[in-house]
């Protein structure tokens, strides 16, 4: 469930969250999306911000919508990939940052994320 908040309007808030659910593999290429009344009921928000929400993602080609059909996710693959190395950019971004206070040499740093990775897979088994 999304919590909006006041940092960002309500329509971009819910178009970053079905992105995040696309990145996330929880809407599939070609997958149909509720309905513009269902999300506004299900969101308590005004349905003119999902139609909003709806139009941003059409122009960026992440859904695609046509008269008197469900609205439903692109199948174009390299539309969601590149969703997905955004997302990516994002936390790395964020990563980054975060690691510049360490003072530590890149090359350090790759061979501990390489071997946190390794640890997550193992736990993941």
């Amino acid at each position: 469930m999304v919590v909006f908040d006041k940092q960002a309007p309500i329509y971009v808030q819910l178009a970053d969250h079905y992105k995040g659910e696309i990145v996330a593999s929880r809407l599939m290429a070609g997958d149909k999306l509720p309905s513009r009344r269902d999300i506004a009921k299900t969101f308590k928000i005004n349905p003119n911000m999902v139609q909003r929400a709806f139009k941003s993602l059409e122009e960026e080609g992440i859904i695609v919508s046509e008269a008197n059909v469900p609205s439903r996710v692109t199948e174009n693959q390299m539309i969601i990939q590149q969703l997905k190395r955004d997302a990516l950019e994002q936390a790395m971004a964020v990563f980054y940052d975060t690691t510049q206070v360490l003072n530590m040499d890149p090359h350090e740093i790759a061979t501990y994320m390489t071997e946190y990775f390794q640890k997550r897979g193992e736990q993941d088994d």
